[in-house]
């Protein structure tokens, strides 16, 4: 299933007559009202898309797909780009001790650890599909990252890093 992120892509796909289903990813589709209730949207899914409440009417009534981005999770589980180092940081100042606790890496890494136990919470299925999807999320961007504009980057180090001496 093509998979669309950019309003640019979404026009293609309106404009193409033998359009397929697609994959709407975190797209504001507010303006393309009009044009979306056009064409069929059966099999389609939306993922973290702003819809219009007709737009939901239409997508449901073909028996679409909509999945919205929640609002109680500490990282956008639908994300579309890999995160850059500022975002993992925030909060994090290395001269103040305990700052790590108050930032974003920790936010994410207490949502899904114990920290006491240092092991994987149980999560719900509501939690865990918002797990997975993130994962998917982040390895989409990744293949993205690496096959950038038809070149293959296979000379890459990742490296991960822990703000505390058992990471």
């Amino acid at each position: 299933m093509r998979e669309l992120d950019h309003i640019g892509e979404v026009h293609s796909w309106l404009r193409d007559a033998n359009r397929r289903p697609a994959t709407f990813l975190r797209i504001d589709l507010l303006d393309l009202e009009d044009r979306l209730s056009d064409v069929s949207l059966a099999e389609c899914v939306f993922l973290g898309c702003a819809l219009a409440p007709s737009t939901v009417a239409t997508i449901t009534s073909a028996k679409g797909c909509i999945i919205s981005e929640r609002q109680d999770l500490p990282f956008i589980s639908l994300r579309t780009t890999l995160y850059r180092t500022a975002e993992i940081h925030e909060g994090f100042d290395p001269n103040t001790k305990g700052s790590w606790e108050l930032g974003f890496d920790h936010a994410a890494y207490v949502w899904f650890m114990n920290p006491k136990t240092k092991l994987p919470k149980s999560l719900g299925i509501a939690d865990r599909l918002a797990a997975r999807l993130h994962d998917s999320a982040i390895e989409r961007a990744v293949a993205r990252f690496l096959h950038h504009e038809g070149s293959c980057h296979t000379n890459l180090v990742s490296r991960q890093k822990g703000f505390t001496p058992s990471r």
